[in-house]
């Protein structure tokens, strides 16, 4: 090395330091490829598969707001708002299973879309038994007013012809024992009104509260409204009057079902 000149020497020396500022170079390169790929990963597959898990989240929590609003208040809204967001929940998931397919990488998103869907055509069903339900009780409460007003309609005709009866056997100074047979029958059939009218309130209270014991109270009227008429229909004579009386028991009986 002594016998080396000395600008062999620094030569060499700057060489070296060429070298290594090449491979250093070379490294860094490496490196910002390697960062731009990871760059590229983020902005191509990562974040939109964020984006897309969000959106199915996000579509499915206000799917079940709004399906748990429509099975308690009954309200349209609820319905259009429930089919809305369970249709954009399946959107999101068909962009999940595109893009998995598109990124083979994304395993985790493939197989939790795929689970995801599967509980959401589960839910969808049920949403569906849900609405069948809730327009089955619709048709039965429409169904029960009906058979309550004919009931209730009857009653009150029956009634009216009683009061008019027993305002003529008065005016015509009619035997006590005919005049006490007249009240005792306006009495049973203000009993069978009163119980009708007991029914009706349990049943739209326990539709209010959803409690059916409400219901089975209800249902329990009705053997008194039958034993009341099995009294008060030998007694009948009047063919209106008989009429009336059988619209109260088919309007009764066809309302009892209803309930059950």
């Amino acid at each position: 090395m002594k016998n080396i000149k000395l600008g062999i020497k620094i030569g060499g020396g700057f060489g070296v330091l060429i070298l290594i500022a090449c491979a250093l170079g070379g490294l860094a390169v490496f490196n910002m490829k390697t960062v731009e790929d990871d760059s590229t990963r983020l902005a191509d597959e990562y974040v939109p598969e964020v984006g897309v898990a969000n959106l199915i989240e996000r579509s499915s929590l206000l799917a079940m707001y709004a399906w748990r609003g429509y099975a308690f208040t009954e309200q349209e809204s609820f319905l259009v708002e429930g089919k809305k967001q369970l249709a954009a929940t399946m959107q999101a998931l068909d962009q999940a299973k595109k893009h998995a397919e598109t990124y083979p990488d994304l395993v985790a998103l493939k197989e939790n879309a795929q689970a995801a869907r599967q509980q959401v055509e589960a839910y969808v069903s049920l949403s569906e038994q849900t609405e069948a339900l809730v327009n089955a009780m619709h048709a039965d409460r429409e169904a029960m007013n009906r058979q309550a007003g004919t009931f209730m309609d009857n009653c009150m005709a029956f009634l009216s012809s009683m009061n008019e009866a027993l305002e003529k056997e008065i005016a015509e100074n009619a035997e006590g024992v005919k005049l006490t047979e007249r009240a005792w029958k306006i009495t049973l059939v203000n009993d069978i009104i009163n119980l009708g009218n007991d029914t009706i309130i349990k049943v739209w209270r326990a539709q209010a509260t959803r409690h059916l014991a409400e219901i089975d109270a209800g249902i329990q009227n009705f053997t008194k409204i039958d034993d009341i008429l099995a009294k008060l229909n030998p007694t009948v004579r009047n063919p209106a009057n008989i009429k009336q009386l059988e619209a109260v028991q088919k309007a009764g009986a066809d309302y009892r079902d209803s309930m059950l």
